[in-house]
């Protein structure tokens, strides 16, 4: 994770690599999309499995969905379902507008941008 602010429940987190100013840590937060609708989201420690695939011929959307997992924390059996809007891909860098309800109906909407795991 490069950069990502996160509107939910009115409040924003921000987080920018190596700043001081976060007031959350996204330090071990990766996404990984393999070419057959399969990939994994790590956060922290844990890692979970991901489907997904694009929403419009233009590429500009992606829908996956997370398993096992609701409301920040594993939880087997539920999925998280998540939309990523205006989707710019390169060869340095991933940016999207993430929107998704959690499992208690909490709506979040984030700008997210992410460069390669080294």
């Amino acid at each position: 994770m490069k950069h990502i602010r996160v509107l939910q429940n009115n409040f924003i987190t921000r987080y920018d690599r190596g700043s001081q100013d976060n007031n959350w840590n996204y330090d071990n937060d990766y996404l990984k999309f393999e070419s057959n609708g399969t990939g994994s989201y790590t956060a922290g420690n844990d890692m979970y499995d991901i489907s997904w695939q694009f929403a419009n011929s233009d590429k500009t959307e992606i829908t996956y969905t997370l398993h096992d997992y609701a409301n920040g924390q594993p939880t087997e059996g539920v999925d998280l379902d998540i939309r990523l809007e205006n989707v710019f891909i390169s060869e340095n860098s991933l940016r999207y507008s993430e929107l998704y309800t959690n499992e208690n109906g909490t709506n979040t909407i984030c700008s997210v941008y992410r460069e390669p795991k080294n």
